[in-house]
């Protein structure tokens, strides 16, 4: 049954319909609440779309023994949301210690981009390359920061729109930035809380927060409700 859920969510996530998502991971969680894979997505899912960081810590938490790795990442992904960057990165450089995973190489490099930590930042990209070349969403990151050049195409699903908005503008391309950036926004958040967040992470980036034009449309679309 909780396996079942699991795939429910998923399946509720691609549209993406958050309250399912959510009832789906929270039935799972009541049912096996030690299981790290429902902790894990609910605490991404609370975070992300709801921005409900206390409870997000608390599941990530609770994951520290059976999945370190991926645990610490929620960790470091909590203190970003709080503006606590030095923190964020000591617990994104735990993590890939214990275990480095595509995603947590990814939020640190855009982590320490977004800082202008010249050398760290380019040896972060590197690590994202070498472990996670072949993952689309790394490839449009290390296109957009001009490590490869951009790919034929890109997905086309709603997950992808951050991502590949970030490579049109790295390219001068706004309004196809625009674009996508809307597509993100009407999808990616299920809370006006979340949006907020959402956009204010987004003026940091070492893309979008150089682009005058495109943080009033972040700032716009961050106001909206979702």
């Amino acid at each position: 049954m909780v396996r079942d859920r699991i795939y429910q969510a998923r399946v509720a996530e691609r549209i993406p319909d958050w309250a399912k998502t959510r009832a789906y991971l929270e039935e799972a969680h009541l049912w096996s609440p030690g299981e790290p894979e429902v902790s894990l997505r609910l605490g991404h899912l609370l975070l992300s779309a709801y921005a409900d960081v206390p409870r997000a810590r608390e599941l990530f938490g609770g994951c520290l023994r059976r999945s370190k790795a991926r645990a610490l990442h929620g960790l470091g992904l909590c203190a970003l949301a709080e503006g606590d960057k030095t923190r964020a990165l000591d617990l994104f450089a735990e993590s890939m210690k214990a275990a480095p995973t595509a995603p947590c190489a990814r939020d640190r490099a855009l982590a320490l981009l977004a800082l202008e930590r010249g050398g760290e930042a380019e040896a972060a990209l590197d690590e994202v390359e070498r472990i996670s070349r072949a993952s689309v969403e790394s490839e449009l990151l290390l296109a957009a920061a001009g490590r490869l050049p951009a790919p034929p195409a890109a997905p086309p699903e709603w997950s992808y729109a951050l991502a590949r908005a970030r490579l049109a503008a790295a390219q001068g391309r706004e309004d196809q930035a625009r674009t996508e950036l809307a597509e993100h926004f009407s999808k990616a958040y299920a809370s006006p809380q979340a949006m907020k967040l959402g956009g204010r992470l987004l003026h940091e980036d070492f893309v979008f927060g150089r682009n005058l034009a495109l943080v009033e449309t972040i700032n716009r679309l961050s106001q909206e409700t979702p």
